[in-house]
């Protein structure tokens, strides 16, 4: 947008361009400072994503459909997204495919090809792919709410299922490039008999066999491990516990969860199994503040949050290396807590907690089927439980000991 220009007959001119307008726009003012002051105000609006009633009804640009950059933008303006949602719409805004695309473009055809980049020249996994798609389609719903009277469909909820796994097409293409097939990976990591042990050794700074050193021993990771392990906490949930949190009169833990929307604050309540008390009622200090003080300070902000939390991954994967327990991530040991919440027993032999209230300890929403993807149930486990209530005695030769994690001493 120039400056305002002074006409040979006394006027002042002024010259409005922005890739929210179709073309350039002129507007003619009596003095120069009103010119200035419409400049401001359009600046202002634009620089939103809305164009200003004035210019649309003397150029008629209400008629030109919007960027899909400047409703994203919007969206992310309003407030209401988690910062998992947020991160991705922001790497969406910086993708070439998505940058030059106005809403009227945003068609079946459209999303079949940002599907294809997103796969050969992005190099996505499927996951990734379904998550920026959602991310997108969850906006577009947002503005179709909002503008009753707009014509525009969304066409990614057209997209056939499947549409994120990588066909043989892709498959042939990324071969000519050097590149192998992309696809889903499940997580079903289960601890093993003995590797849980082996964790809680190698943190403390055992030196496993065959190495000259061990990890280096920081204050917390020990009863961290424990609190995950018996709670299924997500990381940040857990080293973001504060003192306060730890009830151990009711034997509950008021953990803040992480998945929140609309900046409101969430807690749940997680009971304490009587294997994690002794290491709490050891650790617990009096008074308030953050339980894992060594580990995380109790600055909220997100840098600090992110870094702590990359900070602990790689510690947990370092001593998962060393312990050692091959392929097993820190996010493994809340499946491997989720299963056990499963798989706990009363004295007589029946379940101790129903699905749905395994859903409020792990903090899913009520009939959510995050459940049956984190529960892992090993053959060979449910091979003892068929014996056991069968009231057959199982061959010696064939007898494991229980899955999940030991009793902590």
């Amino acid at each position: 947008m120039s400056k305002p220009r002074k006409t040979p007959n006394g006027s002042w001119e002024l010259c409005i361009q922005h890739k929210l307008l179709p073309s350039r726009t002129y507007r003619t003012f009596n003095t120069e400072a009103e010119a200035i002051d419409f400049e401001r105000e359009v600046k202002r609006w634009l620089a939103t994503g809305v164009v200003p009633a004035a210019l649309m009804e003397s150029q008629g640009v209400g008629k030109v459909e919007p960027l899909l950059t400047v409703l994203i933008q919007q969206w992310r303006n309003a407030g209401r997204l988690s910062p998992t949602d947020d991160a991705l719409l922001g790497w969406l805004m910086s993708d070439d495919k998505i940058k030059t695309v106005r809403l009227s473009g945003l068609t079946y055809k459209w999303a079949e090809g940002w599907i294809t980049d997103l796969k050969q020249r992005r190099f996505l996994a499927p996951s990734s792919i379904r998550q920026r798609v959602q991310a997108l389609s969850k906006m577009l719903e947002g503005y179709i709410r909002a503008n009753p009277s707009t014509t525009v469909i969304n066409p990614l909820r057209l997209l056939p299922r499947g549409y994120s796994v990588y066909t043989d097409t892709d498959a042939k293409v990324l071969q000519a490039r050097g590149e192998k097939n992309r696809i889903d990976v499940v997580r079903d990591r289960r601890l093993l008999p003995g590797e849980a042990d082996l964790i809680r050794a190698t943190i403390r700074g055992a030196r496993p066999a065959g190495k000259e050193r061990g990890v280096p021993i920081h204050p917390g990771m020990a009863e961290l491990f424990e609190v995950i392990i018996y709670t299924g906490l997500r990381l940040r949930e857990a080293y973001t516990l504060m003192r306060e949190d730890i009830d151990l009169t009711q034997m509950v833990i008021r953990a803040k969860t992480t998945k929140q929307r609309n900046g409101k604050v969430v807690y749940r309540l997680v009971p304490i199994r009587p294997e994690l008390y002794p290491t709490l009622k050891a650790f617990v200090k009096p008074g308030t503040g953050p339980l894992f003080p060594d580990i995380w300070n109790g600055d909220t902000s997100p840098d600090v949050l992110t870094l702590t939390s990359n900070r602990l991954s790689s510690r947990f994967a370092k001593v998962f290396e060393l312990a050692p327990c091959d392929s097993l991530t820190e996010h493994d040991l809340r499946h491997e807590a989720c299963c056990q919440w499963f798989e706990l027993r009363d004295t007589n032999g029946g379940w101790v907690f129903r699905p749905e209230e395994i859903n409020k300890i792990m903090g899913w929403a009520p009939g959510s089927v995050m459940a049956a993807r984190y529960a892992s149930f090993r053959a060979e486990d449910l091979a003892q439980q068929l014996w056991a209530r069968m009231g057959v005695t199982m061959p010696a030769a064939l007898l494991t000991d229980a899955c999940g994690p030991e009793t902590a001493a």
